[in-house]
C-alpha cells in the first residue's frame, strides 16, 4: 500500500466530493473566501510579508548579534534585493500555512476562515475545478496536470506534496472536518427556521380549529373505545412480526481482467440477510486525479428494468436494476488503471476498488 493510500481514507474522498459539490452548488457562499486568498497570495502581498520578516529578523540580530541571526539578515536582504517571482506554489502553501498556524491551538475556527480552509480544499482536491468558470479565485484556474513536473508545480503536484507531508496533511484535515460540520449544521435563529415557518405554526393552527371539534367527538368517540381497542390488540404482532431488518451489501470478492487496453473489474457482493433485495441502485466515481475513464457498468446475471447512467466526463456512473435471486455481481469496465469510489443505495459505507 502506497503512502497516499494509508494518508488518504475513503471518509476523506467522500468529504472531498461533498466539498467540490457544495461549491459548484453554491459558489456565492464562497465568495468572500476567494477575495481573501486571491490577496494574501498576490504578488504584493507576498512581498509585503517578506519585508515584514527582515525586520523581526533585524530586531531578533539586534537582540542577540550571533552569527546565525546576522547571516539570516543578510539572507533575507538579499532575498528581497533580488526579488526573483515567487512561485504561486510557495504563495498558495504559506496561506495554507497560516491559517495551520493561527488555529492550531484554537477551539473556535470562525466561520469567514472556515470557509477558506474549504476552498483552499476544494482547489488541492478537485481535478475539475478548472473547468467550473466560477471565478470564486483567480486559483481555480490553477492547472491540474502534468501531476509529475515539479517544475511547474501543477495542483495536482501540490495535492501529491500536501498529502505525503503526512502530519501537515491530518492537521489540515482535524480543521476541515470540524469546519464543514459548522458549516453544514450551522443553525439559524429560531424565529428564521423552516420549522418554525412550516411545521410549528401549522399545527398550532390546526390544534386551534380542531379542540373545539374534539370536545363534541369525545363523547361520542368514547363509547367505541372498548371495542376498538380489542381490534388494535390483535393487529399490533401483525405489525411487529412485519419490522424486518433492510438488507445490506459487502464486496465479498474481486477480479480484474485486462483485455487489450480495457480492465475489467468482476465485483461480487453478499447481503447482511437471507432477503430478497428488489430493486437496487450502484453509483461508482473515479477518485479524484485519476486519468482513467469508466467505459461500461452493468450488471451480470439475470435482472430487469435496468438503467445505466454514465457521465459526459466518463467520471461517474448510476446503475439500477431489479436483481433476479441471488447477490448482485456486477461488471466494470475501465480505460485504465484507477481508483473507484463505490457506494449505493444497499452499502452503508462507501468502498475504495483499486482496479489495477
Amino acid at each position: 500500500m502506497s503512502d497516499i493510500e494509508q494518508t488518504v481514507t475513503p471518509e476523506d474522498y467522500e468529504l472531498f466530493n461533498k466539498i467540490a459539490k457544495d461549491i459548484k452548488v453554491n459558489p456565492a457562499k464562497y465568495t468572500e473566501a476567494g477575495k481573501w486568498l486571491d490577496e494574501y497570495c498576490s504578488e504584493d502581498a507576498y512581498w509585503l510579508r517578506q519585508e515584514t520578516k527582515l525586520k523581526e529578523l533585524q530586531q531578533k540580530k539586534n537582540e542577540f548579534p550571533v552569527l546565525t541571526n546576522i547571516r539570516n539578515v543578510e539572507l533575507q536582504e538579499q532575498k528581497i534585493k533580488e526579488r526573483q517571482l515567487p512561485t504561486l506554489y510557495k504563495r498558495f502553501k504559506e496561506a495554507q500555512n497560516y491559517f495551520l498556524e493561527k488555529h492550531k491551538d484554537q477551539q473556535f475556527i470562525p466561520e469567514d476562515d472556515g470557509k477558506c480552509f474549504i476552498l483552499i480544499t476544494w482547489i488541492l482536491t478537485d481535478p475539475d475545478a478548472e473547468k467550473t468558470n466560477l471565478d470564486i479565485t483567480e486559483l481555480d484556474k490553477w492547472l491540474w496536470e502534468p501531476i509529475n513536473d515539479i517544475t511547474k508545480m501543477s495542483r495536482g503536484t501540490a495535492q501529491s506534496l500536501w498529502v505525503y507531508s503526512r502530519d501537515g496533511y491530518e492537521r489540515w484535515m482535524k480543521l476541515v472536518r470540524v469546519t464543514w460540520e459548522k458549516l453544514k449544521f450551522e443553525k439559524e435563529k429560531w424565529y428564521q427556521t423552516n420549522t418554525l415557518k412550516f411545521v410549528l405554526i401549522p399545527i398550532a393552527c390546526t390544534l386551534i380549529l380542531a379542540i373545539p371539534a374534539w370536545f363534541v367527538l369525545f363523547r361520542d368517540g368514547q363509547s367505541k373505545t372498548t371495542s376498538n381497542s380489542s381490534k388494535k390488540t390483535e393487529e399490533k404482532p401483525a405489525e411487529i412480526k412485519n419490522e424486518v431488518p433492510l438488507p445490506t451489501l459487502s464486496l465479498s470478492s474481486k477480479e480484474i481482467k485486462q483485455t487489450g487496453s480495457v480492465y475489467v473489474a468482476l465485483l461480487e457482493f453478499q447481503s447482511s440477510i437471507n432477503q430478497p433485495l428488489g430493486k437496487i441502485t450502484f453509483e461508482a466515481k473515479l477518485v479524484n486525479g485519476s486519468g482513467a475513464k469508466i467505459i461500461h457498468f452493468s450488471p451480470v446475471g439475470i435482472s430487469m428494468d435496468v438503467s445505466k447512467k454514465i457521465s459526459s466526463d466518463c467520471k461517474e456512473t448510476q446503475l439500477t436494476y431489479t436483481i433476479i435471486g441471488g447477490y448482485p455481481k456486477l461488471k466494470l469496465e475501465t480505460s485504465d488503471t484507477c481508483k473507484i469510489l463505490l457506494s449505493g443505495s444497499h452499502i452503508t459505507k462507501a468502498i475504495i476498488v483499486e482496479i489495477e
